[in-house]
């Protein structure tokens, strides 16, 4: 009879631990499934950085490009400037006056640029840092798990 009560308690046991295993299954399971969707949105996450990246390779060559037009204005206003000193004195002043404006100008427009990919690139890399920091934490809480898992075992 002793013996029908102690197997009938490790019974007892045995299925305790089968549900509370079974419910840890299942929470890993949903946490693989959450690593996944994290993973996913790291993958989009990169994806975007890339675009960005390739984007600011564009706004740079756009930038070489308005130096390089930038060059050829200044030899432009060069030449002109040569006209303007067989002619009029006060023209020539005018001229200069105009190339400050266009180098002022192609100058905050360059800067704005350049602030904003700067800005976006800090944007996307925080979004980053904080998609692997939840990944790690998660990972971490897994392996946690798993262990538990192991030890009830």
């Amino acid at each position: 009879m002793a013996e029908r009560e102690t197997t009938q308690e490790f019974g007892d046991k045995l299925a305790a631990i089968k549900t509370k295993t079974a419910l840890q299954e299942s929470q890993h399971k949903k946490m693989a499934g959450e690593n996944e969707d994290l993973i996913g949105r790291v993958a989009t996450a990169e994806a975007f950085i890339e675009e960005k990246d390739e984007e600011i390779g564009v706004l740079t060559k756009k930038k070489m490009e308005y130096r390089m037009m930038i060059e050829k204005l200044k030899n432009k206003t060069q030449d002109l400037e040569g006209m303007l000193d067989k002619s009029e004195s006060n023209k020539q002043d005018e001229v200069k006056q105009m190339e400050a404006r266009v180098d002022s100008r192609v100058a905050k427009i360059i800067l704005q640029k350049e602030q904003m990919m700067k800005q976006e690139k800090a944007m996307i890399l925080e979004k980053y840092k904080q998609f692997e920091k939840k990944i790690l934490d998660q990972r971490k809480q897994l392996k946690e798990a798993h262990q538990l898992i192991q030890k009830l075992q």
